[in-house]
């Protein structure tokens, strides 16, 4: 036997950083039972592991000359998955929505927003099939195809409770990735497409509470860095009294909610 490909979830959530890319633990791959005859005969052996599926073959690659299509199913083994995703709200759990297939020019599996690729039932939870033509695959490259997610984006919203009056205070919040003392970090961002994270503070009646909404919807992360600050200080100017800040956490996307005008956001609340 011989590896013949794999396929990979790869999720913008999971990712570590923008070269490394992390587990994905609420989903998995398995082979549709259209395989089943292959597998019965020892012509397919596969390994699941948490981000993949990797598919043997035996040495003669006869297979490849036998059927034109392996058929697989991406399956969500956790629903927390289509809180933090790119996903549709009208979800039909009996009907997968997704289809995947390859190319020669692409390595990452091309989506259709419709599945009408349906090898058999699926199995409960399946989110969507996946269909590889196996005839120009060449197992000396060890191919990887690539199934990929994006994360889901609300606008941020940042409650900070004070124990008293802040009508005599600045608030801001900063986005340290753009605080540099010269252009290099700036030319950077731009060549990585980074976009500055900026905050607009919202009209409120309590005085002790101060809220900023993203001017842009934001995506969840897995892992939060530090990024955002909130800064304030007293609006009458004295030496003795130095500005106050702190380095915000990042939204949670099991606050996330609608607000009444039918936006998602995800509140975090900021005790200071």
């Amino acid at each position: 036997m011989k590896q013949f490909f794999s396929l990979v979830i790869n999720h913008e959530y999971d990712r570590i950083d923008e070269n490394i890319r992390g587990n994905s633990n609420d989903l998995t791959i398995v082979p549709a039972r259209m395989n089943d005859s292959f597998i019965n005969k020892n012509r397919l052996w596969f390994r699941n592991q948490s981000d993949r599926l990797n598919c043997y073959i035996e040495d003669d690659e006869s297979i490849k000359n036998e059927t034109d299509i392996l058929f697989f199913w991406v399956v969500c083994t956790n629903e927390v998955f289509y809180n933090y995703t790119d996903y549709p709200n009208n979800i039909n759990f009996y009907n997968p929505f997704y289809s995947w297939s390859n190319s020669e020019a692409h390595k990452t599996l091309q989506k259709d927003e419709q599945c009408f690729l349906h090898p058999g039932r699926p199995p409960k939870n399946a989110i969507g099939c996946i269909a590889i033509l196996i005839h120009n695959i060449d197992t000396s490259e060890k191919i990887e195809f690539t199934v990929d997610f994006k994360t889901r984006k609300t606008y941020w919203q940042y409650h900070v409770m004070t124990n008293e009056d802040s009508k005599d205070k600045r608030f801001a919040i900063m986005d340290l990735t753009f605080q540099s003392i010269n252009n290099q970090n700036d030319l950077e961002n731009k060549a990585n497409n980074i976009e500055e994270w900026k905050f607009e503070k919202i009209p409120n009646e309590n005085t002790t509470e101060i809220i900023f909404r993203s001017n842009i919807p934001l995506p969840y992360f897995k892992k939060a860095q530090k990024r955002l600050e909130l800064e304030w200080e007293s609006k009458q100017i004295s030496n003795q009294q130095d500005n106050q800040k702190m380095i915000l956490p990042y939204a949670n996307y099991l606050y996330k909610m609608v607000d009444n005008d039918n936006k998602e956001l995800t509140p975090i609340y900021i005790y200071i």
